[in-house]
């Protein structure tokens, strides 16, 4: 029989999950996206945009939204469960208060549409359909109409039209919402409802601004009819029902959508009193609620900022300039430079002299009370903190007041959805409401436990409690006393990591290059030591993909730990002695000899961590990135002198994605330029080389550490199309499965039987597959099913050899998945028993039991997990703490038996240990099932030496302990 022996020195550590500060109530303010077409947008049209014009064709994200689905019709269905966050919200872009009842109906991109009966306390999302919704207007008889389509700063197309469509998603059409059941509403032809911009209702009439022009029915849609064509980007109606529409960049005024008259000129600048400008970039317009002669327009330029902001009180027959050209230093940034992206104009439902201007930020821009001159601008939000009553997220795009009390308004932005009470006072109310777009996701031991990143609220931390399970909180980097949680670098966050070694340690990322870890789950953050290394340069354009890959039995870990017998006697061999390694973890090494009382030994360290980070034209690694002590040395992997390929040459490119085999010796890396490496030999890797810097005195200024491994360029069948992920068969090495991007292409998924081998060749597994950019994928580790994700969501094969892809999206719905992860690792809960003369202390280190979960991060519905191929494991049962119950023994000092007493508040399984002074368990017994009451118990000390123990006596969830003498 094996003992198991307990270094005495080790001290008592509780493991206790930080946690981060909740956004929805806590200090801390957000730094916005500074642009309308930013690095986002770039980078997202680096995964969809053609790879070769730089475009996407709308025909072709059209066919694939329309391509025919295989369900799976098996009696195994994908269930994903959803982990949130539920109480941060996505882009809000529409809102609507139904004229038939106190319910308030929001659409968001990617989410669908959400409706609240209380006031925004809790919504939930109706119809089942994640549309990516752009606008919505009700009739008089309660019917809704939802307009969908992710247009953002495109302008009007004729076929290609060289638009490029970086960040949009192509829309479904035209729905109506009656008793929450979706519609689709018939069109004459589907190519022109790509993108609906805005819906309105004019008596019986519906009218849609699209892209292909102004479009109307008038009866319910059944039938439709263009009044003009172009590229609409607004309809309002007055309450009169005078129509007023933005085409091309003019404004059209009409007491009815056949009879539109254009009141802009053609140039730049206003032409008398009677034409207004054409708005270069984009055009906004709004009717006062109480008076329909009075009309709003403003222009905005291709820079985002307003060219100029007109009223008319008499429908459009005379204007003047509210607020002059921002350009003129006369004016205000009212849109903050993002008009393109943010805008939108609010007329106050009791003052037609009050505007309300949706950009970056609000603002409100009135008119003076003598009636002449320039309206009076103030910004009524700006990046205050997130507890402050004037915060509101920023990025806004819709606002829409109460009709029965003009004091309220829901204000819809980038994140999420706010209430406004009175002037200026709001607050953020988006429970239940998830429909943020996240990127990435990274998972820890626990299945409810993840950490979340993606637009607009950077990485967001899912703790995962009992009672609030998928409540998010912000993570943010280096608050300090002076910023109360200032978190610009995270504002878009990247990929992120949680080690499954130490659970409090993450890794996150954020746009243009930024790496930061926290040992706190995110309470703090420390980048000395970490990226500071000479060896590393962090650049990026975008994306920083990290990977980190543990292994609790690793044995090609070079690492190695001290281990000092202290319990007084010699160790024999063939027992086990508990170590702790290097990154904090406790693990059991059987002796190969005796150890003497008070000799040392050293032995491996099986517990490794090595951190990949895919930098521009480099890869780097380290095995200390749990290391917070000791300054991070961090390798290049660079070529050795042989390769296997033929190829010379050393990485090169922007790296998309990172994959890994089972065993840790093999890395795949995938560029957005549409090359895929292979890293072989790397867990053998040496440091093969090391170079230094000096400065002008001759001193060393920088060191550098290289490993050599073999690098190969392996050729794929592809013109170039980004490669978005890479996954590893956990079985077999060589079957390894690719997924490309770009829209215009045939084929988005590879896959390879024989990636090790001196000539691997990869082949498409298209099939029936339809033509669209696949973001993510999973090879899973039992069974070999593969799993993707995809523009419309979880597509699944059995057969990856001869594939039939079959949409799993049960509870997930069709909305785009940019990331999915299998947790392949699985390690039982770890103690380390320390004994004083206190007491006995038990230390947990929490092990990993969501083994074969995958998790998914999508574009418009947070985060969500599958357990259909979760691992079922006897799990360990938690150690009862030690609590301060009465128990008593004697007699005490005892010869050969003793009597223990104690008490019960209710039933409980009783059992006991004993340890000696050196933390060895010496005596194990369960005794039984007991009643409530007081209860006895008699241990059998005989075969015990003379000296100290501690009983430590285990009754239901608490224990207590008593030290005792034996002679």
């Amino acid at each position: 029989m094996k003992k198991r022996f307990l270094p005495f020195s080790l001290l008592l550590v509780i493991m206790i999950l930080g946690q981060a500060v909740a956004i929805a109530d806590q200090g801390g303010h957000y730094v916005p996206r500074t642009q309308p077409t930013m690095n986002a947008e770039s980078f997202m049209g680096s995964l969809r945009a053609n790879q070769l014009t730089g475009l996407i064709d709308p025909a072709d994200m059209l066919k694939a939204m329309q391509a025919p689905v295989t369900r799976n019709a098996a009696d195994d269905p994908l269930y994903w469960l959803t982990m949130g966050p539920d109480n941060m919200g996505g882009q809000t872009t529409a809102i609507v208060y139904d004229n038939k009842s106190n319910v308030v109906y929001i659409g968001s991109k990617g989410g669908g549409v959400y409706k609240t009966y209380n006031n925004g306390i809790t919504w939930h999302q109706v119809g089942g359909l994640d549309l990516m919704v752009s606008c919505m207007a009700q009739d008089a008889d309660g019917v809704i109409y939802v307009g969908t389509g992710d247009n953002g700063t495109a302008a009007a197309h004729n076929g290609l039209d060289q638009q490029g469509y970086d960040n949009s998603f192509v829309g479904t059409g035209l729905y109506t919402l009656t008793n929450d059941v979706f519609e689709l509403v018939k069109s004459p032809s589907a190519d022109e409802w790509y993108y609906i911009n805005d819906v309105a209702v004019a008596g019986n009439t519906v009218i849609a601004a699209t892209t292909e022009g102004l479009k109307y029915s008038n009866d319910k849609g059944q039938t439709w009819a263009v009044a003009i064509e172009g590229n609409a980007v607004a309809v309002k109606v007055a309450s009169d029902n005078t129509i007023v529409a933005a085409i091309d960049g003019a404004v059209y005024i009409g007491s009815n959508v056949q009879n539109l008259v254009s009141h802009s000129g053609t140039g730049s600048t206003m032409q008398g009193d009677t034409l207004l400008p054409k708005a270069a970039g984009m055009l906004d317009i709004a009717i006062a609620p109480a008076n329909p002669n009075v009309i709003y327009a403003a222009c905005i330029g291709n820079d985002g900022k307003h060219s100029g902001v007109y009223v008319s009180e008499n429908k459009g027959q005379n204007w003047a300039v509210a607020l002059p050209n921002v350009s003129a230093n006369q004016g205000h940034d009212i849109y903050g430079a993002s008009g393109l992206y943010n805008h939108g104009l609010v007329v106050d439902p009791d003052n037609e002299g009050v505007l309300y201007v949706l950009g970056a930020y609000l603002w409100v821009i009135e008119k003076p009370e003598s009636g002449e001159g320039f309206y009076l601008a103030n910004q009524v939000t700006t990046d205050s903190y997130f507890y402050m009553p004037d915060y509101i997220h920023v990025g806004i795009h819709c606002m829409a007041f109460n009709p029965k009390n003009s004091n309220q308004c829901y204000i819809g932005t980038d994140g999420g959805i706010y209430k406004g009470e009175g002037r200026f006072t709001f607050s953020n109310c988006n429970r239940n409401y998830i429909t943020t777009r996240m990127f990435n996701v990274a998972m820890s031991g626990k299945d409810t436990r993840v950490l979340a990143a993606g637009l607009d609220h950077g990485t967001v931390y899912i703790e995962g409690d009992e009672n609030a399970n998928t409540l998010g909180s912000g993570i943010w980097i280096n608050p300090t006393g002076m910023n109360d949680g200032l978190y610009s670098e995270s504002s878009n966050a990247g990929p992120c990591a949680i080690s499954n070694v130490n659970p409090n340690t993450f890794f996150v990322t954020y746009k243009g290059g930024g790496l930061q870890r926290t040992q706190t789950a995110g309470e703090d953050w420390v980048s000395v030591n970490f990226t500071s290394h000479a060896s590393i340069t962090l650049t990026q354009p975008y994306r920083l993909p990290i990977m980190i890959h543990e292994d609790f039995e690793d044995y090609d870990n070079p690492a190695t730990v001290w281990f000092k017998n202290e319990t007084g006697e010699n160790i024999p061999a063939d027992n086990e002695i508990q170590c702790m390694s290097n990154n904090g973890f406790p693990f059991n090494h059987t002796l190969d000899h005796t150890l003497a009382a008070g000799d040392s030994i050293q032995v491996q360290d099986p517990i490794s961590s090595r951190l990949y980070v895919g930098c521009a034209n480099a890869i780097y690694t380290t095995r200390m990135a749990l290391d917070f002590a000791h300054e991070t040395v961090w390798y290049e992997l660079v070529q050795s002198n042989t390769d296997t390929l033929g190829f010379m040459g050393e990485f090169t490119g922007t790296p998309l994605c990172m994959a890994m085999d089972a065993e840790g010796e093999n890395l795949f890396v995938g560029t957005i330029e549409g090359n895929l490496y292979r890293f072989m030999n790397e867990t053998s890797a040496t440091i093969d080389s090391v170079w230094y810097t000096y400065n002008s005195s001759g001193a060393v200024s920088n060191t550098y550490y290289q490993h050599f491994v073999s690098i190969d360029l392996m050729n794929l069948p592809t013109e170039g199309q980004c490669v978005t992920s890479v996954s590893v068969d956990p079985r077999n090495a060589n079957n390894v499965v690719v997924t490309l991007g770009n829209y215009g292409n045939d084929n988005y998924v590879l896959y390879s039987n024989n990636a090790l081998s001196a000539n691997p060749t990869f082949t498409s597994k298209q099939a029936n597959l339809p033509k669209m950019p696949v973001y993510s994928s999973v090879i899973e580790m039992a069974t070999g099913d593969v799993i993707l994700g995809t523009e419309r969501g979880i597509y699944r094969t059995k057969t990856i050899a001869n594939p039939t892809w079959a949409a799993d999206n049960q509870m997930m719905g069709e909305v785009p998945v940019m990331e999915l992860k299998q947790q392949l690792l699985y390690k039982e809960n770890e103690q380390v028993v320390n004994v004083t003369d206190e007491g006995i202390f038990v230390t947990e280190y929490p092990g990993v039991y969501n083994t074969g979960v995958i998790y998914a991060a999508t574009y418009g519905r947070g985060v969500f997990r599958c357990e259909n191929y979760k691992k079922e494991f006897t799990s360990v049962p938690e150690t009862p703490a030690v609590e301060n119950v009465t128990v008593s023994m004697y007699p005490n000092p005892v010869s050969d038996q003793a009597t223990v007493s104690f008490n019960l508040e209710s039933n409980a399984n009783v059992s006991y240990q004993v340890f000696d002074m050196t933390g060895r368990m010496v005596m194990s017994k369960n005794v039984g099932q007991f009643g409530e009451g007081s209860h006895q118990v008699t241990i059998n000390t005989e075969n015990l030496s003379t000296g100290s123990y501690i009983l430590r006596l285990n009754q239901g969830a608490s224990s207590s302990a008593v030290k005792f003498l034996v002679y």
